[in-house]
């Protein structure tokens, strides 16, 4: 989720990165002894939100 998502609202807003960006990060933590077992990204579909929201959110 971007660091810029806005969640305290009904609807959230969602900021989108790129897969640049998401590599990026990736290689940060790997570089900071991280393992990285899986990735899950989130989509827009024609416009719908294509990701269910976690519990509470």
């Amino acid at each position: 989720m971007s660091k810029n998502a806005l969640i305290q609202q009904e609807d959230p807003s969602y900021h989108p990165i790129s897969h640049k960006q998401i590599a990026e990060l990736l290689l940060k933590l790997d570089s900071a002894g991280f393992d990285t077992i899986k990735t899950e990204n989130l989509y827009y579909f024609n416009g719908k939100r294509a990701f269910s929201l976690g519990q509470g959110e």
